[in-house]
């Protein structure tokens, strides 16, 4: 089977679940969330692939490129990081509860009466 067709699938896998999470919470599912997450794995499987591939093959196999091993597993390892950090993004949200009250100051118009007395 494709690389590709894998990632999708894989993608379509972990992104159920983030659109029955968001139905549950009584919210409405985000498309482009749901895109990311589906890309985010694309790239995970892909790139796990790629990076796999180009550090065990042979010089031959890899021709002008032998040189430039270490920085393409290197980008391909950066490749990973970037599309997991995206997944975690879209699905750390719905797990975290923001119980915290706000830090922000709140303007009753006090503000205005102080900065006058002052």
């Amino acid at each position: 089977m494709d690389i590709n067709i894998i990632g999708l699938l894989v993608g379509l896998i972990c992104g159920l679940p983030y659109i029955i999470i968001t139905i549950k919470n009584k919210s409405t599912p985000n498309l482009i969330h749901f895109v990311e997450i589906i890309l985010a794995c694309i790239g995970v499987v892909v790139f796990t692939q790629f990076g796999i591939e180009v550090a065990l093959a042979e010089d031959s196999y890899l021709g002008e490129l032998v040189n430039q091993r270490l920085t393409i597993v290197i980008g391909a390892i950066a490749l990973v990081w970037i599309s997991v950090y995206g997944f975690v993004q879209v699905y750390l949200p719905l797990f975290i509860k923001d119980d915290k009250p706000d830090n922000k100051p709140r303007d009753n118009g006090d503000a205005k009466q102080d900065a006058a007395i002052s």
